[in-house]
């Protein structure tokens, strides 16, 4: 399962969109529901550590879609 949280403001409101997925392609198709993305593609989809978040206590990874930050996952994804 791979635990996603929305990009917000502030951590309080992003913790409060995380979800759980079953891999990378369901991340990408709800997100791409969600953003109504019809002209890119999972090879669109980036994923690159984006460091520790102390007020978390856990290491990020920045999901990128056409190079546009859209939220964070919670582990490294191969």
């Amino acid at each position: 399962m791979i635990k996603f949280r929305w990009h917000r403001g502030s951590l309080e409101e992003s913790m409060a969109t995380a979800m759980e997925f079953k891999g990378l392609r369901h991340l990408f198709s709800v997100i791409s529901k969600i953003q109504n993305l019809k002209s890119v593609t999972k090879n669109d989809m980036t994923i690159n550590y984006y460091g520790f978040d102390v007020r978390a206590n856990q290491d990020l990874f920045i999901v990128k879609i056409s190079n546009i930050p859209i939220g964070f996952i919670f582990e490294e994804v191969k």
